[in-house]
């Protein structure tokens, strides 16, 4: 069984935590343009 996170030493978990943040820094733009239409508001309800 592996060792909980905290057990690494510092610089391993900096490394993690810089590519989870990339991970998330490059998907949420991907996300985001995929679900664009959805996000916009239409005609009807940006006039309203």
């Amino acid at each position: 069984m592996s060792l909980p996170w905290y057990y690494l030493e510092k610089p391993t978990r900096m490394i993690l935590l810089r590519c989870y943040y990339a991970i998330c820094a490059f998907t949420y733009p991907v996300f985001v343009g995929l679900n664009w239409k959805s996000y916009a508001p239409t005609r009807a309800q940006a006039s309203a």
